[in-house]
């Protein structure tokens, strides 16, 4: 016989009541949470790679702005240095003295915690106040206009210093070699050859398709190890020689297929003479001197010697 439930005065007497007659069930059954872990696991499926997207879409916007306001202060710098849009090698175009490449640095840059006198683009321009002084993910000195957020989403260790042991700031931009000279040692002769600088604002044929920096964070690619590593410069040797595109990897390959770069998937950035910038969509294998006029003076990817000058 069906156990019959009587009314009680206490409520807890009557739920006693229903839960040993089966009217009343608590939880959930295995079925029920099963659909509940499939219908969840449905949502996070799709909007994780949505999400994943938009913080990658905003990463490269992020260091495309950084990279134009670094065109803006190159320009900003030329307006005070006779034209020059960098600091032309060792040169120092406001006292006219050398000051790197051993030499002993000025305090505008030792007062900043900028001791290594192999100096580099970025260093100028934060020495001489043209960015912000601020402190890096490696607490060294240093500008966020210079980093790419993107960087140290993926690279979780970079070479303290540019990949060949030079400069002073953390950067993940390379300044083309069409802004300085490469040394004061006369050995180099490569000066305003069309592919070396130094060359003044208005002496670039094409600024719209000549770039005067981009993305510079590479794997390098070494018998030992493969790391992430800041790479100072990136001209017109590089472009198929070691890479087809720059921010990707510092050796050739034996097929010449360059990797993507990871922090910028489908290319890195690119900063143009004309203060505008693109993705660069990489060259195929067999296109890998695709890049070379645009690391040229004039545009034409070809390497000139200057007369009386030998390369």
């Amino acid at each position: 016989m069906a156990r019959m439930c009587t009314a009680a005065p206490v409520q807890q007497a009557h739920i006693d009541c229903l839960a040993s007659s089966g009217g009343v069930r608590f939880g959930f059954s295995l079925i029920e949470m099963m659909v509940v872990i499939a219908v969840i696991t449905i949502i996070l499926a799709i909007a994780l790679p949505a999400i994943s997207m938009a913080r990658t879409a905003a990463h490269r916007s992020q260091c495309a702005s950084n990279q134009r306001q670094v065109g803006i202060v190159a320009g900003l710098y030329g307006a005070d240095y006779r034209g020059f849009y960098g600091q032309a090698g060792a040169l120092d175009y406001r006292t006219a003295t050398l000051i790197n490449n051993g030499e002993t640095l000025p305090e505008s840059f030792t007062q900043k915690g900028l001791t290594n006198p192999l100096t580099r683009q970025g260093d100028h321009y934060l020495a001489l106040g043209y960015l912000p002084l601020g402190r890096t993910y490696q607490d060294k000195p240093g500008s966020a206009m210079l980093l790419c957020p993107g960087v140290r989403r993926r690279f979780h260790s970079i070479d303290p210093q540019y990949h060949q042991g030079v400069g002073n700031v953390e950067s993940h931009i390379f300044f083309s070699t069409l802004l300085n000279r490469p040394t004061k040692l006369e050995s180099y002769r490569q000066i305003r050859n069309n592919i070396w600088g130094p060359y003044r604002i208005g002496q670039i044929k094409r600024p719209n398709a000549t770039y005067l920096a981009g993305d510079a964070v590479a794997r390098v690619d070494e018998s030992s190890s493969r790391h992430a590593a800041m790479i100072d410069v990136f001209n017109w040797e590089t472009v198929g020689e070691t890479s087809t595109v720059f921010g990707v990897t510092t050796r050739p390959s034996s097929t010449w297929a360059d990797e993507q770069p990871s922090h910028h998937p489908g290319g890195p950035n690119g900063l143009h003479f004309d203060g505008h910038v693109e993705t660069v969509k990489q060259p195929g294998v067999s296109e890998r001197f695709l890049l070379r006029p645009y690391f040229t003076a004039d545009a034409t990817g070809e390497y000139r010697t200057p007369t009386g000058l030998a390369p």
